[in-house]
């Protein structure tokens, strides 16, 4: 029995790719090829975030939410099956489209596309999908935007059902040379705590299968945007907050430690743990200074400190942060300073 392989030396390789680079993204390190999610909980602004994303990224603007727009004036198609698209551009579309200039406009008209009317309203059966391919095919887009998962009609609790969705969407993408982001939602416990890949509604075979997480959160009446995973980012974890303007425009977006929106709703953040660990660390010093993370859990955590492991690791950060600690190699702390932060 004959069976294909292929093989290539590493010397070989290294010669095929020199002086070659890996592909530029979009923004938010969005490759084309790439599959991956825009997720979080109800109202926290997933569906404005990618409105804002795709004009952005339509209108030929350098940047979005602060992050560089690296190809500008990209081909954009916005799939809607959540909301018609009247609803869409009457009680969004219309504010918006006042924030950009002539010339923007002009990009955006020749490079942004909508789902229309009668457009499938779910993707239940190979004709829905062909529906979406032909669109593909016929628009060219750089990027997908499909809002929402929850419309793909089946348990996506479960993996046997999930994987072929998934394959489909990369042999999409990869066919068609695009990006695609599908918006979702987190699970239904979450809520008022950090947000991760784990706070993702929907079966493990999801994440196995995509490129990129990008969460959307809000804790008390701050929204923030969040770079959770990405293969090729270097601004994992980085988060920004931002403002819905009353034009439904992204504004006023600053960068932002994660564990600071939560520390004040949080009592495990609070001004107690930081103290217990300060004086924790000052008290178990070895001899050359210096105090590992193992020793601070079996004091704190595994015995009667009443920490949590994210309770003693925030509380590490904060310390880190106000320059009281530092941070001499992985899992190695020193104090910094003798003189405590008020």
């Amino acid at each position: 029995m004959k069976t294909n392989t292929k093989s290539i030396s590493f010397i070989d390789a290294i010669n095929r790719y020199k002086g070659k680079e890996l592909p530029k993204d979009f923004c938010l390190s969005i490759c084309r090829g790439d599959v991956g999610f825009l997720f979080g909980p109800p109202k926290s602004g997933k569906t404005i975030i990618s409105e804002n994303l795709a004009l952005c990224l339509a209108s030929g603007k350098d940047s979005f939410l602060g992050f560089p727009i690296n190809i500008p004036n990209c081909k954009v198609f916005s799939v809607s099956m959540e909301e018609p698209i009247e609803v869409r551009m009457i009680r969004r579309g219309r504010k918006q489209i006042s924030y950009f200039n002539k010339t923007e406009i002009e990009k955006i008209s020749k490079n942004l596309s909508y789902s229309d009317e009668g457009f499938t309203e779910s993707i239940r059966n190979q004709s829905d999908w062909l529906v979406l391919k032909r669109s593909i095919k016929k628009l060219k887009p750089d990027i997908v935007i499909i809002d929402s998962v929850n419309r793909f009609s089946v348990d996506i609790e479960k993996r046997d059902k999930v994987n072929p969705i998934m394959e489909k969407f990369r042999t999409i993408a990869k066919k068609y040379n695009c990006a695609i982001i599908l918006i979702h939602h987190s699970n239904k416990s979450f809520g008022n705590k950090p947000i991760d890949m784990h706070s993702m509604s929907g079966s493990s075979a999801l994440a196995r299968n995509a490129e990129f997480f990008i969460g959307v959160n809000k804790i008390g009446n701050k929204k923030y945007l969040k770079l959770i995973v990405n293969r090729f980012s270097k601004n994992e974890g980085l988060c920004k907050t931002f403002e819905i303007s009353d034009d439904l425009i992204i504004k006023n977006f600053n960068e932002i430690n994660e564990y600071e929106l939560f520390k004040d709703i949080d009592g495990r953040y609070h001004q107690d743990s930081r103290d217990i660990l300060f004086n924790c660390i000052q008290e178990n010093l070895n001899t050359k200074g210096c105090i590992e993370v193992s020793t601070l859990t079996k004091i704190l955590v595994n015995k009667e400190g009443g920490f949590s492991k994210k309770t003693l690791f925030n509380s590490l950060k904060s310390l880190i942060k106000d320059e009281e600690i530092k941070k001499v190699k992985h899992g190695v702390y020193k104090i910094k300073t003798n003189k405590r932060n008020v």
